[in-house]
């Protein structure tokens, strides 16, 4: 391999890293998806669903539906 190629190779899998680290500031925040889906299944469920979605240590959604 030559001098550039490596240079080449090393920048791309810095970038390769920071984007796979990054890739977790764009979580999802808006659950609006989830709460249709789980509120279409709940029969598929069993009846009784709850849903508890942490990040963080932090709570972000808790929904109960019977």
């Amino acid at each position: 391999m030559s001098i550039k190629t490596v240079s080449i190779c090393r920048k791309c899998s810095l970038l390769l890293y920071f984007m796979l680290l990054l890739q977790a500031t764009q979580a999802q925040k808006i659950f609006s998806k989830v709460d249709n889906w789980l509120k279409n299944n709940v029969e598929a469920l069993g009846g009784r669903v709850v849903l508890i979605i942490y990040k963080e240590l932090k709570q972000l959604v808790d929904d109960a539906i019977k």
